[in-house]
């Protein structure tokens, strides 16, 4: 899987990209080939907030949330491509 890691008015903390890799790593039990991740972090005053776009079985695939901490926003952004992901197996 290739990723592209964006920031927007957030500091790339190593953790930060390490959490977002790790998660991504369990869609590749549902796609096949090559895969592309375009993920982006930004902030909104004190919320976070996460844009994942995946690319994949010549699909895409959106999750998007805002909460107030960055782990919780990944975990769920990720959740709901996962959900994505079973619906269309």
């Amino acid at each position: 899987m290739r990723a592209t890691l964006r920031f927007r008015n957030v500091e790339p903390y190593q953790s930060t990209k390490n959490r977002a890799l790790e998660k991504l790593e369990r869609l590749d039990n549902y796609l096949r080939g090559s895969v592309d991740a375009d993920i982006t972090f930004s902030t909104e005053r004190y919320k976070k907030r996460i844009d994942i776009r995946v690319i994949g079985n010549g699909k895409n695939y959106y999750g998007k949330e805002t909460s107030r901490h960055m782990f919780e926003t990944i975990d769920t952004a990720v959740e709901k491509i996962e959900l994505q992901l079973k619906k269309t197996k």
